[in-house]
């Protein structure tokens, strides 16, 4: 799992092990925790969601070795793609496949969703004065210039779970010494558990659960969808509130999971 300091975007899904580092930004602010926790503390900061392009130069932040272009050179190349995405908006994934020098690029240049205040003011800033579908002229950050599309949130969702954990799962205690086979068995028959007694679920992650959440009874409170690993997400949306999963798989373990009410 890549643990870069800009794929650290969501601290409490990370600490929870079910975080979709696949739909993780670039332009990160180096103190984005620190400044997030400011700025819950002053006014909500609104969630966020888009893709972008982004066009490197030589010296900028973090930028492949094999990046040689100048930095007029890169605004120049950036408003030739902006032009081109701002005439043809859907083929934006197309175009920053094609031409993005950021790690988004294979993904079409999503970034999923965010919280105000977790990436760079200017680019923030850039998508704020955006509509949904819309895209943005180059955005210089630390990091290059950004061509920026904005794009509608993902639905809510809300639940918690129980994790059964094995040996070489990913972020697995060392104490964790069972197989993939007996954490699929046990994971098998806390689902029964949990099926057959919906209102005991916290009491069953307490019990069983080998996540961080299990002294909460296995809450993981709300998240847009996309920022949990796609297994967990889908297997959220094939189930009703109040219900309860079987043994879902992912990297981390086999989890079983009840979906929750959203809060007003």
């Amino acid at each position: 799992m890549n643990r870069t300091p800009h794929r650290a975007l969501c601290l409490a899904a990370a600490a929870l092990g079910l975080l979709n580092v696949a739909a993780q930004p670039e332009p990160q602010r180096p103190d984005a925790a620190k400044n997030a926790s400011k700025s819950s503390k002053s006014k909500t900061p609104q969630t966020l969601a888009g893709a972008h392009i982004l066009i490197a130069f030589h010296g900028a932040k973090r930028v492949k070795q094999s990046v040689v272009r100048s930095k007029a050179e890169a605004l120049r190349l950036a408003q030739q793609v902006a032009a081109l995405a701002a005439q043809s908006p859907a083929r934006f994934a197309a175009l920053a496949r094609q031409y993005s020098d950021g790690p988004s690029a294979p993904r079409g240049g999503d970034l999923g969703n965010w919280r105000q205040g977790m990436m760079v003011p200017a680019f923030d800033a850039a998508v704020l004065k955006l509509v949904v579908g819309q895209v943005s002229g180059p955005v210089e950050t630390m990091f290059g210039y950004h061509v920026i599309q904005r794009r509608s949130l993902p639905p809510t969702l809300a639940g918690a779970h129980i994790l059964v954990s094995y040996r070489g799962a990913a972020r697995a205690k060392p104490t964790i010494t069972r197989s993939k086979a007996a954490a699929l068995s046990r994971a098998q028959h806390v689902a029964a558990l949990a099926r057959a007694r919906p209102d005991r679920f916290a009491a069953l992650a307490q019990q069983y659960s080998d996540g961080p959440t299990a002294p909460r009874g296995g809450d993981l409170g709300q998240w847009t969808r996309g920022r949990m690993v796609p297994a967990f997400d889908q297997a959220v949306l094939r189930l009703k509130v109040g219900q309860v999963s079987g043994a879902v798989g992912t990297i981390f373990g086999y989890h079983v999971i009840i979906r929750r009410a959203l809060r007003p």
